[in-house]
């Protein structure tokens, strides 16, 4: 469509269509659509860095790298080895024989490199299931804090939705505090 055709219609839209619908009615108004109730935030990354799960999911985590970087450095060293071997003997080797510790030394490689790779993958798709289950429960507590409270709207404090929040309505350390009592049992 030409600019010329489009332009009866978007003036229409705009000079009908959008004022009507960003007007605010004072029976809006007066039926409290718009109210003064603050809305509050919680600092979602704060809450899994501070809180008894957070943290005991990120030891978890921990723990498991600890053990996949063992397995990790021991195949390197057996690659790191294959590749001294190679270097040392391969003046000494027959033709056959110095293409058949190349080969071993590739599939090293390759099983060390998979290896690594899987090891990330695994570590993250663990990691990512945690943080899941973690924000499962975290939007749980909120959502009985706020419902408790009678909050109308708590948002996720994420500094590229929102720009500022004076901290009397971040309840971030309220719901650190709740999930710790609940946990531990306090």
């Amino acid at each position: 469509m030409k600019l010329s055709k489009l332009s009866p219609y978007l003036v229409l839209f705009a000079v009908v269509v959008l004022p009507a619908f960003f007007s605010r009615t004072d029976a809006a108004l007066a039926q409290g659509a718009i109210t003064d109730e603050p809305i509050y935030v919680v600092d979602m990354q704060k809450v899994i860095n501070e809180s008894i799960i957070g943290k005991a999911a990120r030891n978890n985590v921990e723990e498991e790298m600890k053990k996949k970087r063992l397995l990790l450095e021991k195949m390197k060293l057996e690659v790191d080895k294959l590749k001294e071997d190679l270097a040392k003997q391969s003046t000494l080797l027959s033709k056959d024989a110095l293409e058949k510790k190349q080969e071993a030394l590739l599939r090293k490689q390759r099983d060390f490199e998979r290896a690594y790779q899987d090891q990330r993958d695994e570590l993250a798709r663990k990691n990512y299931d945690a943080m899941t289950k973690i924000v499962k429960e975290i939007d749980a507590i909120v959502a009985k804090l706020a419902d408790e409270k009678q909050y109308r709207m708590v948002l996720e404090k994420d500094s590229r939705a929102v720009l500022y929040v004076n901290n009397r309505y971040d309840i971030s350390e309220e719901v650190i505090k709740r999930i710790n009592a609940e946990k531990v049992g306090l």
